[in-house]
Order: structure tokens, then sequence, then C-alpha cells
């Protein structure tokens, strides 16, 4: 017999019709497993219970998603989802079964499920505060971000290399472009400080226009959690990745003021394209595991018996589009201090010539025999690392006019490219931050009658830099008690309060960055192990470090630091690439896969079983990578043949 539950009630299926079921491999597509309809009549009293009476003209014709399904056939569960009403009459209800990504898919596109929506917890600070002197200005434990944001939040950082909250966000000095201002600023000021109605004298040590930068693990978590999902297993949680912190200005006591206007989808959907990674959902017990793509070849091997029949489709563009067959390039933030020697794009890389050598003193070597002409016009590589002759400030000063022709390291976040005629790529549009080099002191602040006060304070940093579009529609706004901005009654009346697009989602990138773990002191201008010292060091010049690749200032970080959102690779974990000439084995995180992604190749096999399409399949001696796998349920069970598709290894 073929039964479904419906939220722990018995529903019963038309019993003369052949059920569909298509189970994508995740690893592969983007999907999950679905169902075509399925009919339950509303003959049978069952149904009616379950359903509610809908036949019945002075009933309602909604009825809500059914969130625990469960299909059985011949006493086995054979497919366990959300289940989806698609159609009622007087005589039948239609409904869809789908898991997995599918099933979020649809929770987030259908019931605008939004990740600035969700209802994060407060962040409370614990790490990088001189509490000593919070609680002479009146403060008092658990340090509440929503209680301090509007004043200067005393900080010490002789011991921790965070201004935030473990594993939740932190904060960092940001360059807001779209305000002119920097976000977490760092001052060290001596005189008279006056807060929350308390005054002190001496010297202190604080930040302001605190904006939170959270963890995008944690936002993962929380997501899943709000979904109704346990994560089981996540391979990418270590280190550097779960350090990477979610880059944002808005100067705001809410996590989800710092995200974009993203769907549930485009998030995870993004997150998997930034790792190359899978969701594997398990509907029955309510867990996700998190893995590696890359993975997909070391799965298990599975051999059925095949039939001699079989079709072929081929796609001479190859059908097959994903991270392990196309090329791939972030889709970069609209930052516009960006720096040019960031990234190579595809176009230039085909229209200038790569010479790649073994070690940096070969291609120093060969540079010494150019021409002017070749060496400006030549992309140099050793290793993972690219190198341009750019025309650049002597000193690296920003500020400096006198410009020289130098060889610098460059394309850090190079697109992979399989086919460098091809104009298809996979974007990915969580990326790395714009990174600059800007004073911690603004210009308009030099002026003010108090800068005087500020010491060693005029000094170059390196700081991400992002637009900060939230804050304009913020400040329009009331802010309560707890830090939660809203819009009044007059507010609506007149037409000032502006909504969200709830129909689209905000096409922006999300940038994120690496949390270093050390600190930077800037009137030394060096990095440090928090729980280091520099020689006759200042500690109250110190501030918290985020950055995008080890490479690109390697002042700021030390030696230990490897964290890297490089596409091409993934530089290696011990010792340090740059400028030492060494040569050291590097893997992408985007391998390319021995796969023929041209023709898919459809075959019917036999089996008893209820098949995964996770697995690798072995027929006739030929080894395939499965796109998805058919199958029916009729006369009480489930079929023996199944239908796969399966691209060659």
């Amino acid at each position: 017999m073929i039964v479904c539950t419906l939220n722990g009630k018995k529903a019963y299926p038309l019993t003369t019709q052949n059920i569909k079921i298509t189970m994508e491999n995740e690893y592969v597509k983007s999907s999950g497993s679905y169902t075509y309809d399925i009919t339950f009549p509303l003959a049978i009293a069952a149904n009616r219970e379950v359903f509610g009476n809908v036949q019945r003209l002075d009933v309602r014709k909604k009825i809500a998603d059914f969130e625990e399904c469960r299909l059985y056939a011949a006493n086995r569960l054979v497919m366990s989802g959300k289940g989806i009403v698609t159609a009622i009459n007087k005589e039948e209800v239609k409904l869809q079964i789908s898991a997995g990504k599918s099933r979020v898919k649809y929770n987030s596109k259908f019931e605008k499920q939004y990740i600035d929506e969700i209802d994060y917890p407060e962040i409370v600070l614990d790490s990088g505060l001189d509490t000593a002197m919070l609680q002479r200005f009146g403060f008092k434990p658990p340090y509440k971000l929503s209680k301090l944001k509007n004043y200067a939040l005393h900080i010490d950082l002789s011991s921790s290399n965070i201004v935030g909250q473990k594993g939740v966000a932190v904060f960092s000095t940001i360059h807001d472009e779209s305000n002119s201002i920097l976000a977490n600023r760092v001052g060290t000021f001596k005189g008279d400080m006056k807060v929350n109605g308390h005054k002190e004298e001496g010297t202190f040590y604080f930040m302001y226009n605190l904006a939170p930068m959270p963890y995008l693990f944690y936002i993962l978590r929380k997501v899943m959690e709000y979904e109704g999902y346990k994560i089981a297993e996540n391979a990418l949680d270590k280190d550097p990745w779960n350090r990477l912190v979610i880059v944002s200005a808005c100067r705001t006591g809410k996590i989800k003021d710092a995200l974009p206007h993203w769907t549930v989808y485009k998030f995870l959907d993004e997150f998997r394209k930034l790792f190359n990674a899978s969701f594997i959902f398990d509907e029955t017990s309510r867990t996700v595991r998190i893995k590696a793509t890359n993975e997909l070849l070391a799965n298990g091997l599975a051999t059925y018996e095949a039939e001699e029949d079989f079709t072929v489709e081929h796609d001479e563009e190859g059908s097959l589009e994903n991270l392990v067959t196309s090329n791939v390039a972030y889709a970069f933030d609209d930052a516009s201090d960006r720096d040019f020697r960031e990234c190579i794009s595809q176009e230039v890389l085909k229209e200038y010539k790569t010479i790649e050598f073994g070690t940096r003193k070969e291609m120093l070597d060969a540079i010494a025999n150019m021409t002017i002409k070749e060496q400006r016009t030549t992309i140099f590589k050793t290793g993972d690392n690219y190198y341009i002759y750019a025309e650049l400030p002597a000193d690296g000063n920003p500020e400096n006019e006198n410009l020289t022709w130098q060889l610098t390291q460059c394309g850090f976040f190079n697109p992979v490219i399989r086919d460098i005629n091809s104009d298809n790529k996979e974007e990915i549009a969580i990326c790395p931050a714009a990174m600059i080099q800007h004073k911690n002191l603004n210009d308009d602040e030099k002026k003010a009658p108090w800068a005087g006060l500020f010491t060693g304070q005029i000094a170059w940093m390196v700081m991400p830099s992002v637009t900060n579009e939230k804050q304009a529609s913020l400040e329009d706004m009331q802010e309560d008690d707890n830090g939660e901005y809203y819009y009044t009654v007059q507010d609506a009346m007149e037409g000032s309060a502006t909504t969200k697009d709830e129909e689209s989602t905000d096409e922006s990138s999300m940038a994120v960055a690496f949390q270093a773990n050390c600190v930077v002191n800037i009137k030394a201008h060096k990095a440090v192990a928090a729980t280091n010292r520099l020689e006759n060091e200042d500690l109250n010049y110190r501030v918290p470090v985020v950055y995008t690749d080890f490479r690109c200032y390697p002042s700021y970080t030390i030696a230990s630091e490897k964290g890297s959102l490089a596409l091409e690779s993934t530089p290696a974990t011990t010792g340090r690439t740059f400028g030492n000439g060494r040569s050291e084995k590097t893997q992408s995180r985007f391998q390319s896969m021995n796969i023929d992604p041209k023709n898919l190749v459809n075959i019917k096999f036999v089996t008893d079983e209820i098949p995964d399409p996770t697995n690798l399949y072995m027929f006739h001696n030929k080894k395939y990578i499965c796109s998805k796998i058919e199958m029916n349920v009729r006369d009480d069970d489930v079929e023996k043949e199944k239908t796969g598709y399966f691209y060659e290894i």
C-alpha cells in the first residue's frame, strides 16, 4: 500500500496513479529531490480529515503547506520533505513533495524569507573591552551592543585580537564610501571625557561609529536554524574559513542591518559557490551536512545491471555547467576604492601573454633581458603569484605623486579559466572586500578643534572600503531602546516611509574578509600577535585587523596567517610564499574534474534499492557521475527499473 503522512496524519493517494520521483545529485545540481503531482481522492474519509473538507463550497480553498511529509510504499520510506498543495477541486487534492535544497528554494522564493529580516540574537561583547573603564563610566555587564553603540567603546587589545563577541561579530575599522567616514574608528584621546553622564580625565583608548561585522558561518548556522535544520556536519568549519566576516559599515545595533536583502536561497547558493560546497539535507532528522564538492570523486561506487539500450544528449557548449567545469569569477561589489591589482580579468588574460617561471629568481633573470615594452606588456607568474609592471608611488605612500615603474604583485583574485574563449562563467556574489590604505583620521576631522587632543593618529592604515546604502534608510527611521529601527504612522501617512522590494532580491554582492589572528600597532606600523609585545610598544595604538589575502599587505599580517580568498588556489598552510622564491604545493577548491560535460548519457538500470544520486556509478566498466535519477511508484511499490542521467568520468 502507498501511504503519505502529512504532519503525522495518514493520507492515501489514488491507487491507480503513477507517482514519479526525481532525485537530483546535489553535488552536481543546485536542487534536491521532488515528486510530480500526487493525487488524493476526497472520497476517502481520512483524506477529508487531513485536508479539511475542501470540496465544500463554504470552505475557503486555501490549505497551508505540510512541513512534515513522508511517502511510503510497501512499508518502506521512499521520500520525505515538505508537502506543497498545487491544486484543489471538489473531488481531489494534488500535492507535491519537495526535499533538500528544492524545499529551501521554495520557502525562500515564494514565502519571501530574507536573511536581513531574521531576528538574530543581540550582540553581547565579550572580547577586546576595557571593562574597568566601561564600569567607571557607569556601564555594567552584560555589555550589549544596543546599550553601547551610541557611546565611545573603551577597548583593550593587550591580550585580544578582536573587539566583539567571539564567533558572532567583530568590529574593525572600515571606510564608509557612501558617507565618507570611518566606522569602528579607533582613537587615543588625552583630556576630559564625558560619557553616559560620567566625567573622567586621563588617556582614553576607544572605538566609535560602531558597525558590526558578523561571522559568515554564524549567519549560516542561524539561517539554517530559522529554516528548521541543524548543521550536523560542516567540512568547511576550519581555520581560516571560520574566521570570515561579512564586511559592513552600517552603524547599527542589529546584525540583520549588516546583511544584504538576500533570500535564504540566494544566500545558500552563493555560500555554495564560494566554497564549491554541497548542502546534503536529511529531511527525516531535519539536519544538513555541508561537504566540499571536490569530495564527489571519493563517494561510494554503485554497480547495477544496466539495460543495453541507452541514449546520449549532446551539447557542444556543454550541458554540465558548474564550478568544476566552467569558468569561475567573483562578482565584485560596487566599492569605488577597489585596487586594480586585485584581479586580472579574463579579457586582460586573453589579450596579454602570461609567462610562468619555476622560481622568483628565474623570473627576475628573464625580466632583466627584456625590453621596456616587453616588461610592460607581459604578465609574469611564479607558483600562485602574478606580477606586472605598473606605475606606482615610489615609497608605497598613496599621497606621493612621484611615480615609478615597478614590478608589483597582483591577480590575487583572478578568475578560474577553463576556456579562455568562453563568455559563460559562474559568478560568486560573496566576494573579497576592497582593501585600501587610508588615514585613521578623516580630513574633516583634522580641522576639528579637538583634533589636537588625538596623538599618533594621523597614520596610514589598511582597511576594507564598502558602500553603505542601508545607513541612509536607517537615518530616516526611529530607534527604540533595544536598537530596533521603525517607521511611525506619521512617516507612513506622509509617504516618507520606504519599504524593501519584496518581489526582488538585492543584486549587490556581499563583501567578506578574514578576521586576523593578530593586531597592528599603527604608531609602529607593525603586526604582532595580541599576546606578544613589540619593543617599547605603546598598547594604546593597537587596532584589530581584517584582510582578504595574506599576500596583499604583508606588513598587516603575521607570518602564520594563510587566509586567502583566491579562486585559482588555496595557499599552503605552512611557510610563506610572498617574495621568497620558494614554490609550494597548493590546491584550488575549484579543481577541474576529468568529466565529459558535453554528453549526458541516459541509462536505465534495475535494482530493488532506492539509489543514492550522490554515488559514483559503474556501468559496463565505465565510471559515471550521476546528474539525477527518476523512479516510479506504482502498484503499491517502487518499480525496479530506474532511469539515470550520467556524465562519464
